[in-house]
């Protein structure tokens, strides 16, 4: 006979039943449908168990789901639970790692091609720190180190790095032989990294200073036509210096060519004398008078010509017990201070040069 299969399996309704083929005789025993209706029976049961199976109802097929047991002897369309459904580890060639960890999973040049950096280290001689290196989670610094590089002699040819602060502080290279050329500027010459001073150093228009010669004035460097550059050794006029002298305030009078001291209270220069300590620390010599209050030339180093003097040349001159003087003789007063103070060069003429030790006499 032909199967009647249900329309749908959320239902038995659709079971075809005996009342549907009465006075039909199936096995010849003379009881119409007894048979038939058994084996429907026996149908409907098998399909109900089916459905109990594979669910009905709310169990209908789902999209984006699959039939999976229940555990309850029935069977119901639901998601699979990747953590408690899946076991097992998949197969790279089935798309999976073939791991159950992810740790070191990758091996760099392994399972990857190209180049990589496995640690940074620091080069010998290579001017830079790097710190942190070597491991997957560190933050590498890189530092410069100047003191790193080997030692070495800068000659020409050589490069020197710097910053160029005219384009944006970019680094850049400079070649020495262009360092000694800025730095010779308009009037010295580079050649080879070397700078040099020719006869164009003291100069004036197109002629070169070339002569120099030594005279009662001094030493005079010169081309006569333009430079007369004159360094004066001796004081030629009477009653003159030359030599370093500073603008000072006079702490009271103070004669034409007196030694003079800066008073210790004050701060002002009086003259000096070496009976006191207060005063015997000469510092300069007045080559005219200054007024009490008034600011006035103080030579302090230097030479000095008085044709009143009559110094033994070549002697030492020292400062004097009284105020103001030098003398040959150094002070013999207990309580005194000997100071020198200069050099006699003639007997009119005296080197300035005084002394910063001051010995008390005792």
């Amino acid at each position: 006979m032909g199967t009647n299969y249900p329309a749908s399996l959320d239902t038995t309704t659709n079971q075809p039943v005996a009342s549907a083929l009465s006075g039909v005789e199936l096995d010849g025993d003379g009881n119409a449908n007894k048979v038939h209706s058994t084996l429907h029976g026996v149908h409907s049961e098998a399909i109900v168990a089916i459905e109990g199976k594979i669910g009905t109802g709310a169990s209908t097929a789902t999209a984006n789901k699959v039939l999976r047991a229940t555990g309850t002897g029935t069977s119901a369309w639901a998601q699979v639970g990747l953590t408690t459904d899946v076991t097992g580890t998949l197969p790279l060639a089935n798309g999976g790692t073939g791991a159950t960890a992810l740790t070191n999973l990758i091996t760099l040049g392994t399972h990857t091609t190209g180049n990589y950096l496995a640690t940074l280290a620091n080069a010998t001689n290579g001017g830079t720190t790097i710190a942190n290196s070597g491991s997957e989670t560190a933050a590498a610094t890189v530092a410069m180190n100047m003191n790193d590089p080997s030692a070495g002699a800068v000659a020409n040819g050589d490069s020197i790095a710097f910053v160029d602060a005219d384009d944006s502080n970019a680094t850049k290279k400079e070649a020495v032989h262009d360092l000694a050329t800025l730095f010779a500027g308009t009037s010295l010459t580079a050649s080879s990294s070397v700078i040099n001073v020719d006869d164009d150093f003291l100069k004036n228009d197109a002629n070169d200073v070339t002569t120099g010669t030594v005279t009662s004035a001094g030493f005079v460097l010169a081309d006569a036509a333009n430079v007369n550059i004159s360094v004066p050794l001796l004081a030629n006029a009477d009653h003159t210096t030359t030599g370093l002298t500073a603008q000072m305030l006079a702490g009271g009078a103070i004669s034409a060519f007196d030694l003079v001291c800066v008073h210790t209270v004050t701060q002002e220069v009086v003259e000096a004398d070496a009976s006191a300590y207060a005063t015997a620390r000469a510092i300069g010599i007045a080559p005219a008078a200054i007024s009490d209050t008034a600011t006035g030339t103080v030579l302090l180093q230097g030479f000095v010509r008085d044709s009143s003097w009559s110094w033994t040349t070549g002697s030492t001159l020292y400062l004097s017990e009284t105020g103001g003087a030098m003398t040959h003789t150094a002070p013999t007063t207990d309580g005194a201070f000997v100071q020198v103070v200069g050099v006699a060069l003639s007997p009119v003429v005296v080197y300035f040069n005084p002394s910063m030790d001051v010995i008390e006499h005792a």
